[in-house]
């Protein structure tokens, strides 16, 4: 019932309404576990790695949060829609280095200001 009325805030997220991959629960719980038990490191323009894992972060979040370099079926597949958004706040927190985004774009500011 809970994750129900989660998946209601979507409803008024159109830019969530339609994806690139179809949904597969398999890599939904894969990606969870992730989340779950590792950071990201290694973030780029267009992917990070989760654990050993390489996550493809770009175009967000029609094709984001799905395996990437992979020569297996999965990477033709997402994580659900809740799982998405986890991993975009928890990657936004490891690009910010932990900090809330406002105080981020602060401290971004002033390395820009520096150079």
């Amino acid at each position: 019932m809970i994750t129900f009325l989660k998946e209601l805030q979507f409803l008024f997220m159109p830019h969530y309404w339609v994806l690139n991959h179809p949904y597969n629960k398999q890599v939904d719980e894969f990606i969870n576990y992730l989340l779950d038990n590792y950071e990201f490191t290694n973030i780029g323009d267009h992917t990070a790695t989760l654990g050993n894992v390489t996550i493809w972060i770009s175009n967000h979040p029609y094709a984001s949060m799905t395996l990437y370099g992979y020569r297996y079926a999965l990477e033709k597949y997402r994580p659900s829609r809740l799982t998405i958004k986890r991993a975009k706040q928890k990657l936004e927190k490891a690009k910010s280095g932990g900090y809330s985004s406002e105080v981020y774009k602060e401290l971004e500011k002033l390395k820009s200001n520096l150079k």
